[in-house]
């Protein structure tokens, strides 16, 4: 095991963000001024809500923005969240942080869409993390054949 040379990661999932607008106000208000606190290079860990990969689908030119908005504060993003689906800063996220899990096509869709946005957004050469959620919540009901559908 060797460690990366690449910049330690600001987790924007602590930030609300489910549209593009929001997402950039984070890393200008707080990924950004957390790097020059911090003194050293700062990656932006992004959580891009299915609702901004959407927006992003929708408007090709809304990727070239979030490109652009890490620029313009000397960010990198080599590592995204693709665990949070929805609206993971409502009042309980507990259990529904969890939905849609690997059984339904959507999380497939939108992981996959997370990667081609992280592939599109990471310098050249460097390699990529994508995190998701595991198959799902034990404590939410699932069909006889969950395990066989993930």
């Amino acid at each position: 095991m060797s460690l990366s040379s690449l910049p330690i990661s600001y987790c924007t999932n602590v930030h609300p963000g489910r549209t593009l607008e929001e997402v950039c106000f984070g890393l200008r208000e707080y990924t950004a001024p957390t790097q020059r606190q911090f003194g050293s290079p700062l990656a932006a860990g992004l959580w891009l809500a299915d609702s901004v990969i959407q927006e992003m689908k929708a408007d090709p030119s809304g990727l070239s923005r979030l490109a652009d908005e890490l620029s313009s504060h000397d960010l990198v993003c080599y590592t995204l969240n693709a665990f949070p689906f929805g609206n993971f800063h409502s009042d309980r996220v507990k259990e529904q942080v969890y939905i849609p899990d690997w059984s339904t096509d959507s999380r497939l869709t939108y992981t996959i869409d997370c990667a081609r946005v992280l592939s599109r957004l990471m310098p050249e050469g460097t390699e990529g993390s994508l995190s998701t959620v595991p198959l799902g919540f034990k404590q939410l009901p699932h069909e006889d054949d969950f395990l066989d559908l993930c």
